[in-house]
Order: structure tokens, then C-alpha cells, then sequence
């Protein structure tokens, strides 16, 4: 039970990764929901407790704990990325922040996802997601991370780009045709355009409208891998 001395909710902070690369998290408090269950809400907060006193493995636990109880609460994995990713573990960081993305995409994820690439060298990537991040909810912060990268891509040779997340959102498979990829995008399009949803619960409007995003960037982002000007 939550005793009166916790706060219900707790002030928006931000963390270094360290002191010598100054990487900053974006808030955990980001995109909350209007209301979540009593137990799921309690576990969460108490994570957000540790997360900010730096006890990350017992973090870990309680947004497991949470994450239990609602599987499908793409918030939940985006907060226990968070220490995850403060105690160097990118690729359990990675896991999280891929559900995450999946399940309510946001500029904040893509932009600590884009952290963790750049953490295990794969700074192609990393500028990917940067400008994912930039594109979907514009910030100074991240606009300067895409020039940092982008310098650091072209002095040392990157990985080629990998655009599987792309097709993913378009749900084809990468080896599609030039015409499957148009015809993928129309699909998704039509799905998600925000019009349909105008009658669902403001969650999924919200959704549909990240979707529609996403859709249109995916489309952009593979037609311009494969036809560059």
C-alpha cells in the first residue's frame, strides 16, 4: 500500500549517463496514461523512487512487477529501460525500448533507444533514431545529439543503416518491391488515419495519430535509403 509519505505522483528530473559523455534521459514521467490500475500505478512509482536514488536493480523489479500485471503498457517498458540503460545494459535496454516503440511509440524512446546504439557503436543507427526522435517532438537536446553523432558517424565508418524497423511498421518483409512498399504504405495509411479513430477512446486517438507518423516516415525513410537523390 502506498502510505501517505509517497508522493503519487513525483517531479520530473533527469539523469547523467555519466559525467564524461553528460547523456541525458528523458523524463519517466513522459506520456503518463490518464489513470492505471492502483497496483500497476504503485509499482511504477516505486520504481520511479529507486530509479531516482540510483538503486537501479531493485527498479528493475518493481517496473517487472508492473510490467506483469500490464504486458501491454508500452509506458511501463519504457520505464524500466531507464535503468536498464544506467547500468550499461543495452541490450536488455534495446529489448525494452523496441516493446515500447511497438506498443505507443514516442520521440522519447526513440531517442534513448538511439543512446543505446550509440553506446554499443552503432552510431548509424543512432542517428536514425535521433532524427526519429527530432522529427515526431522537435528539442534543441536532440537536435545537437544528431550533429554529435553525425560527426562522430563520419569520422569513424559506421554500420549500413538498417531499415528492418521500417519495413516492420509498413508490416512487409525487407526484400519488398518498390510497388509492395507503395502499396504497404496506402494500407497503413488508410488504417491509421486519424479520421477513423475519431470515435475510439482518446489513448488509441492519440495512438493512431503516432502511427500515422510513423507510417508516413517509414515510407519516406525507405524511399529515400533506396532512391537517394
Amino acid at each position: 500500500m502506498q502510505t501517505e509519505s509517497e508522493p503519487h505522483t513525483l517531479r520530473t528530473r533527469r539523469y547523467h549517463y555519466d559525467p564524461q559523455r553528460s547523456l541525458m534521459v528523458n523524463t519517466l514521467l513522459k506520456g503518463q496514461p490518464a489513470s492505471l490500475d492502483p497496483d500497476v500505478e504503485h509499482c511504477r512509482q516505486a520504481g520511479h523512487r529507486c530509479t531516482y536514488a540510483s538503486d537501479f536493480p531493485t527498479a528493475l523489479q518493481w517496473y517487472s512487477r508492473a510490467i506483469k500485471q500490464a504486458p501491454t503498457l508500452g509506458l511501463l517498458y519504457a520505464n524500466r529501460s531507464v535503468p536498464h540503460f544506467m547500468l550499461k545494459q543495452y541490450s536488455l535496454c534495446l529489448q525494452d525500448c523496441n516493446t515500447s516503440i511497438t506498443l505507443a511509440p514516442s520521440a522519447a524512446v526513440f531517442a534513448r533507444r538511439a543512446r543505446c546504439y550509440e553506446a554499443l557503436h552503432r552510431l548509424g543507427e543512432a542517428v536514425r533514431d535521433f532524427e526519429i526522435s527530432y522529427r515526431m517532438e522537435p528539442s534543441p537536446e536532440v537536435q545537437q545529439e544528431i550533429q554529435r553523432t553525425k560527426s562522430a558517424l563520419q569520422e569513424h565508418a559506421g554500420p549500413p543503416e538498417d531499415l528492418s524497423h521500417f519495413y516492420a511498421i509498413l508490416e512487409i518483409p525487407p526484400t519488398s518491391t518498390e510497388a509492395v512498399v507503395r502499396k504497404a504504405y496506402r494500407r497503413q495509411c488508410l488504417h491509421w488515419h486519424p479520421d477513423k479513430w475519431a470515435a475510439a477512446t482518446p489513448e488509441k486517438q492519440q495512438n493512431a495519430e503516432k502511427m500515422f507518423k510513423m507510417v508516413t516516415l517509414a515510407f519516406t525513410t525507405i524511399t529515400r535509403s533506396t532512391h537517394p537523390v
